[in-house]
């Protein structure tokens, strides 16, 4: 079977009606982020201001399960991307907009999540031959005593523009500062096979990629309760793009394997 002519969409939407429970409500959530750029596993797609619309609904499953529908968005705000991987274009549009449908399982203090998601981008993406491609994933998280930290590991397989595979290793930790404010910060380690390192790293420039550790991450974020239903929020983000042969792909174009960004936004949830 070719799973690049697949579609799970089918056999998804089977799923989802054997495993919905009789009377499940779903929830859902809104937000929008202001950022200082647009940042995708270490490269910077658009080092300008942007705005990032999210929209999440969660439908409860059977044995504690979740089903996730999620969509979330890139708008440029200006007509110039500055030293970025994604060439100028006008702004006000979507430059970046990725869908999910996700199948989350709570296992005791553990969570396992798997499905699908695509990454469309319309105005131009790193391989020229392809502005969209989708990936299958899985991911595995947990909790444990030590600092209340919350270890996980993800497989990224592309099957579709890419045929590459992407592993994620990280840690979180959540923090309460009052009844209103609280805070959390996330580390995560990316590696690549040689076919995610060309689209991610080398495609624009025709460029060999080669496999090894992709990209570093750490997060910080404050959250504020405005309501029972509304928060605002701010973060800082840095990046480092790790395999010198990807450091040098990017060089060659000007653009810096370190990156630093921040941004806010506000969430609804019900």
């Amino acid at each position: 079977m070719n799973l690049r002519t697949l579609s799970p969409l089918p056999l998804l939407l089977t799923c989802v009606a054997c495993v919905v429970p009789d009377g499940a409500r779903p929830s859902a959530t809104f937000g929008i982020d202001l950022a200082t750029q647009n940042n995708r596993r270490g490269v910077v797609l658009n080092e300008r201001l942007v705005a990032q619309p999210s929209v999440s609904v969660a439908l409860p499953a059977e044995q504690d399960g979740t089903i996730v529908a999620r969509t979330w968005g890139n708008i440029d705000l200006s007509n110039s991307n500055g030293d970025a991987w994604v060439p100028d274009a006008d702004r006000f549009g979507f430059s970046q907009l990725d869908w999910s449908l996700l199948y989350e399982q709570v296992l005791g203090e553990h969570l396992l999540t798997m499905g699908f998601i695509t990454y469309n981008l319309p105005k131009g993406g790193m391989l020229p031959q392809s502005a969209a491609t989708s990936e299958f994933m899985i991911e595995g998280s947990t909790r444990i005593e030590f600092w209340d930290l919350q270890p996980r590991l993800a497989l990224h397989y592309d099957y579709d523009a890419v045929d590459g595979v992407y592993l994620r290793t990280g840690v979180a930790r959540e923090f309460p500062i009052d009844d209103k404010l609280s805070g959390d910060v996330d580390l995560h380690l990316g590696w690549m096979d040689d076919n995610q390192a060309y689209y991610t790293y080398g495609g624009m420039m025709q460029s060999y990629g080669k496999s090894g550790l992709a990209d570093l991450r750490l997060t910080g974020r404050l959250t504020y309760a405005l309501g029972p239903h509304m928060s605002a929020h701010g973060f800082a983000a840095f990046s480092e793009v790790l395999t010198a042969k990807s450091r040098d792909n990017l060089d060659d174009v000007g653009i810096d394997s370190a990156q630093f960004w921040v941004g806010a936004g506000v969430t609804w949830s019900y």
